[in-house]
């Protein structure tokens, strides 16, 4: 009788396991995802831009801010290359913003036979000067 319930038991527990499978690989999937997907306190949206008119680029960062009690120092930096890989600063410009939505743009005369693009940081603060977050943004390339 004893033999009989241990291997009801086991046949049991067997068959449990095989209907409910370990979650591990969805937790793994679930951590790889929010690892990937960086949560910003401070700042909801950040944009990197670049127009070219004339010979002049245009290279600007757009941002918003969650609160009107955070200010953010944005760097923006004009970056050119001649191959697409080893990116150069041609010029770079910084300034400090306390909107809560805003834009920074600055104009550069462009050489030709080059590929450019912008680069910000939006370094963000809290009412007290403390430092929340930093959030970089990068623009599509142009070719002028």
């Amino acid at each position: 009788m004893k033999r009989k319930i241990s291997i009801a038991l086991v046949t049991l527990a067997l068959l449990a396991s095989a209907a409910f499978p370990a979650s591990a690989t969805d937790t793994d999937s679930y951590q790889e995802y929010a690892i990937a997907t960086p949560h910003y306190v401070a700042i909801s949206y950040a944009n990197a831009d670049i127009r070219v008119s004339n010979s002049i680029g245009t290279f600007e960062c757009t941002y918003l801010l969650t609160d009107s009690s955070y200010t953010c120092r944005i760097v923006l930096t004009a970056e050119s290359s001649k191959n697409r890989t080893d990116w150069e600063e041609v010029e770079s410009w910084s300034t400090s913003l306390s909107a809560t939505r805003g834009n920074f743009s600055k104009t550069q005369a462009l050489s030709r036979g080059y590929y450019y693009r912008t680069f910000a940081t939006i370094n963000v603060y809290d009412k007290n000067g403390r430092f929340v977050e930093s959030v970089e943004a990068t623009s599509s390339v142009v070719y002028y």
